[in-house]
């Protein structure tokens, strides 16, 4: 199986790291609806394959109730014929998918689906989807893992996939991220630009034109954030002027973007804690409450999901001394300043105790995918937890494996469009780095001011006005 791509779902597991946004409806159904599921096999012919890519079955009517994940990809198949016609898409943002249609696009790139087990070498490392034959784009063959995940757990994340694939078959192949969450990625995770129209230029176009096209407000919510979180790390030079700068939480409860330039983003009555920027910025206030910003100048409390319920459940006094917050694929981890409590399954947490370390915050590493845990100590030392989390919690953090930051004076740090870096002392005043110097010195335009965090961050008002 030459000259294939792997989808490992970056743009959409990168906005669900904390599984909280609660959107749309699952596909999980026990069995397809008949008539669709023999629509799909008059369109494409459907194979099932073992680990050895060899054709062990072909798919009848009678297998419409399949176990596994095989009805997400039908169901997710079917959702592209179901979609209606979208309203005008602004030229800026017109893809291939305006112009031919969901289903129609991914129609005339594919023929022939083979769904593999898990068991298979190509699904071993946890891809989804993936074509073959780019350099034989004739053959237009598509490949499904058995793999479930919230990841493609609603019928516009699965049909996504779809399309996103579908595009690599014209050719179109990944290049590697120069700046972003997706920069640290340990695979090509970008497109050069939006206007190339690559599979993740798509895959935007495919969930603008959800947008525009569905009257369903939940599927509106979920087409237009998975948009955003796309547009801001999947591409080098991003579209509707994207720059590059730094969120900060302020003292005084005030959240702001600066590219060199201070946008307000919002200001609270009640006290913040702490601040974690994964896909989306997420607050923890001292009350118990937790928000999230979706980029459309609104902030929406968190409820009902195992990170927010366990952050309220909290006493007063553990919310009190809360250093910091992290999400990855595998785990989310709290921290203190002796301990820290890392999920071992929804909603279970266990703890870890320090004897020797004095955290400031977990040491940012934006690949999501990474499993190890870093944390940076008031000495300017990181330390580099255990990859499992068993063995993290039976080591003692004296054997913890320790590098140093780039700047050991600074709790963190992010560059911005125009050259210069911002970093923040561990006094809490804003220090300036500019172009090619090595000084840093206190941030003038942010005068007297105090902060708790800041954040590498992408913005702009083009984005929010969406």
């Amino acid at each position: 199986m030459n000259n294939f791509t792997k989808s490992l779902l970056t743009a959409l597991v990168a906005t669900n790291v904390l599984a909280s946004l609660g959107f749309a409806e699952s596909t999980d159904q026990e069995c397809i609806p008949e008539a669709e599921y023999s629509f799909i096999l008059s369109k494409y012919k459907v194979e099932k394959i073992d680990a050895n890519d060899e054709v062990v079955k072909t798919y009848s009517p009678n297998d419409r109730c399949e176990s596994g994940a095989f009805g997400t990809y039908m169901n997710a198949i079917s959702y592209l014929y179901k979609l209606p016609k979208a309203a005008k898409i602004p030229s800026r943002l017109q893809t291939l998918i305006s112009k031919e249609g969901p289903a129609q696009f991914f129609e005339k790139r594919i023929a022939n689906i083979k769904y593999a087990s898990q068991e298979a070498e190509s699904c071993a490392d946890g891809a989804a989807g993936f074509v073959s034959g780019w350099d034989d784009p004739k053959d237009k063959i598509m490949y499904f893992c058995d793999l479930k995940s919230y990841a493609i757990n609603t019928p516009l994340a699965a049909s996504h996939l779809l399309v996103h694939e579908a595009r690599h078959i014209d050719g179109h192949r990944h290049v590697s991220c120069e700046r972003g969450q997706a920069s640290e990625f340990s695979f090509p995770a970008c497109d050069k630009t939006y206007q190339e129209q690559g599979s993740y230029g798509i895959g935007v176009g495919y969930f603008f034109y959800v947008y525009k096209s569905t009257k369903n407000e939940a599927v509106r919510d979920e087409a237009r954030s998975l948009a955003v979180k796309s547009v801001l790390i999947n591409f080098i030079k991003p579209p509707l002027n994207i720059t590059t700068g730094a969120i900060i939480l302020g003292e005084d409860n005030v959240v702001s973007f600066s590219d060199g330039v201070e946008t307000f983003l919002g200001s609270f009555e009640n006290d913040i804690q702490t601040m974690y920027v994964g896909s989306d910025p997420y607050l923890f206030f001292k009350n118990g409450e937790m928000a999230s910003y979706d980029f459309n100048g609104h902030w929406y409390l968190q409820k009902n999901t195992w990170v927010s319920d366990y952050y309220k459940n909290l006493s007063q006094g553990e919310r009190d001394t809360l250093l910091d917050f992290k999400s990855t694929v595998f785990s989310s981890c709290f921290l203190w300043p002796q301990y820290m409590r890392c999920t071992a399954g929804k909603g279970i947490f266990k703890e870890v105790r320090f004897s020797t370390i004095n955290p400031v915050r977990f040491y940012e590493s934006f690949d999501i995918w990474h499993k190890r845990y870093q944390i940076l100590d008031d000495s300017g030392k990181v330390y580099v937890l255990a990859e499992d989390f068993e063995d993290m919690m039976s080591e003692s953090d004296r054997d913890y494996h320790t590098t140093k930051t780039e700047f050991p004076k600074l709790t963190g740090f992010a560059m911005l469009e125009n050259g210069f870096t911002y970093g923040l002392g561990k006094d809490g005043f804003m220090m300036r780095r500019e172009p090619k110097s090595t000084k840093w010195m206190r941030a003038k335009e942010f005068k007297e001011y105090k902060f708790k965090k800041l954040y590498p961050f992408m913005w702009s008002k083009t984005l929010e006005d969406l």
